[in-house]
Order: structure tokens, then sequence, then C-alpha cells
């Protein structure tokens, strides 16, 4: 009898035991699953931080393509809305470099709104439309022989310009071209025919106590 109350006490003592290890392991799962539910938590929260984040970085690249958008269109309009800048005036007589009577020929010429047809035809001399003239520099100015004296070459323009351009026009009515004298000009000469006129004289065409020629004289 007693045999038998010491073998329950010894499995009595065994299943406490048993329970013992049984209730100590589910406080260890309980507290795995308050770790792993705290790491859900966190993960959650990691997840709803970068969802947010997301849609904020959509809002920021939509505002920064609507801004880049209208800078565009402001941009565009501006263009639109700026006058244009005029026309490059295009050389209508190309100077010998190095020749500094050309060179300054060349000056006039290309400010000259008249379009006379001139050609180089040797130094200081020149085809000024049908008629030769002989140019020169004096006091470092441009001067042209006019009968037995020089008139400065914007007044000799602004004199003979106009004259010359009827004569031209008149010989083309007739059907006679501008007369060139013969020889093959270096350089200096216009780029093409120039045509009628372009409107009016030269601002700086004024007389000058160097002129000594006149328009009844001519000029030779």
């Amino acid at each position: 009898m007693l045999n038998e109350i010491e073998l329950l006490d010894k499995k009595l003592a065994d299943r406490e035991q048993k329970i013992l290890e049984l209730e100590k392991e589910l406080e260890d799962t309980d507290q795995e699953f308050k770790e792993f539910k705290n790491d859900s938590l966190e993960c959650d929260e990691k997840i709803k931080s970068l969802q947010d984040r997301l849609e904020n970085a959509d809002e920021e690249r939509a505002r920064l393509e609507a801004e880049e958008a209208e800078r565009r269109r402001l941009e565009e309009l501006e263009a639109a809305n700026r006058p244009k800048p005029p026309p490059k005036q295009k050389q209508k007589y190309n100077s010998v470099k190095g020749d500094a009577v050309d060179e300054k020929m060349a000056y006039y010429l290309n400010q000259f709104d008249l379009d006379i047809p001139v050609q180089r035809i040797g130094d200081g001399q020149y085809m000024f439309g049908t008629k030769k003239i002989y140019a020169k520099i004096m006091n470092d100015k441009l001067v042209i022989r006019v009968g037995g004296g020089y008139m400065l070459i914007d007044e000799f323009l602004a004199t003979y310009g106009q004259a010359e351009l009827d004569k031209i026009q008149a010989n083309a009515a007739r059907g006679m071209g501008v007369h060139v004298a013969s020889g093959s000009p270096r350089r200096g000469s216009p780029k093409a025919a120039w045509g009628k006129a372009a409107g009016r004289m030269s601002p700086n065409a004024r007389g000058s106590p160097m002129s000594r020629g006149s328009p009844r004289g001519g000029f030779k």
C-alpha cells in the first residue's frame, strides 16, 4: 500500500513538473507573440510612413511639373511678344583689306541710302555708276576729285548720288546697262548689282570748307 502511495506521489510530482514546463513554454510563447506583435506594429508604422512620404513625393513632383510648365509657357509668351531685332543690313560694298582709301569708301557706301553701283578699278580709282572718279585721303578725310578741287565723300554722295541713280535708271529703261571700265578689279566690288533707291540722303551730307567743286562743274 505504501509503495502505491509513493508511486502516485511520484506521478503527481512529474505531472506538476510537466505543468510547470508547459506554463514556462506558454510564457515564452506569449513573450514571442508580444514581440512579434510589436515588430508587426513597427512595420505597419514604417509602411504607413513610407506611404505618406510617397504621396508627398508625388504631390511635390506634380507641383514642380506644374511650375516648370508655367515657366515654359511664360518664356514662350515673352519670346513671342519680344520685338524682333531688325534684320542685319547686308554689306553693299566690301573693301580691300589694308587699303585705307577703300576701307573708308566701303564705310560711307554701306551707310549711304541710295544703291549706286560702285566698282574699284585701281588704287583710288572707282566707277561710280557710269562715271569714273578718283578718291584719296586728305587730313584723315576721304575726298573725291570734282572739277579742279575735292569734295568730302558724304557731300559727294549727297550731291551726285540721286542724279547718277536717275541716269542709271534712265539707261536701264532704254535698254542700256551700266558701263564698267575694262580690266578686272582685284577686290572691293559690290556683292551684287544694286537696286533702286532705298530712302533719304545721308544725314552726313553737309557742305565743308574743303569743298571746292560744285555740281555745275561735274566730277571727273
